[in-house]
């Protein structure tokens, strides 16, 4: 087999420029100290949260629901049911019950309507309301779409419009910030 000059050279320069990519790499990594679970990293101001989180709903008897933190979803959503728009004072208000979780039902004006695009089924519409939230230790007024949940495991969804700007997500871990009872596992 004959290996022409140029071909060396290539090799040469390509290991070359794999070896320095790697060192740079690694010391990179080695000069950032570990982020302990749930805490504020100093140098970003975010909060790291696990791929599960218990979300409290702010309010006089407010319930404390697993979410699912999923930043693929843009806007956050909430399991909802008996979902009834209204009018009142010529806006549109609507009324519905967490999934259950709640014998009153919420009362709050629709910020907006968002139709979703399912895959292989008729896009939906859900009414969205701004609810007042509280998520490692930030208490936020985010957008929640109000949909039916119950074909999941948990009753709410924390999307982009939550986490971005103010939380980082640790896959690999659950509860970070703090644990669920059994109960509010459901």
């Amino acid at each position: 087999m004959v290996i022409k000059h140029s071909s060396l050279f290539s090799l040469f320069v390509i290991g070359g420029l794999s070896l320095c990519l790697a060192g740079c790499l690694t010391s990179q990594h080695a000069a950032t100290p570990p982020v302990a679970a749930g805490a504020r990293t100093a140098a970003t101001g975010l909060v790291t949260l696990g791929a599960v989180e218990p979300l409290q709903l702010v309010g006089k008897g407010a319930p404390v629901l697993a979410a699912r933190i999923d930043s693929g979803a843009q806007t956050s959503s909430l399991g909802a049911t008996d979902i009834a728009i209204m009018e009142r004072d010529g806006k549109k208000w609507v009324r519905f019950r967490l999934q259950d979780r709640q014998k009153t039902p919420m009362e709050r004006p629709v910020a907006r309507m968002l139709r979703i695009k399912r895959h292989g089924e008729k896009a939906q519409k859900r009414p969205v309301v701004l609810l007042d939230i509280r998520l490692g230790g930030k208490t936020l007024k985010r957008e929640f779409s109000l949909t039916d949940r119950s074909k999941f495991t948990y009753p709410a969804l924390i999307g982009r419009n939550v986490l971005q700007g103010r939380f980082l997500i640790d896959v690999s871990k659950k509860n970070i910030t703090s644990p669920l009872s059994e109960k509010d596992r459901e």
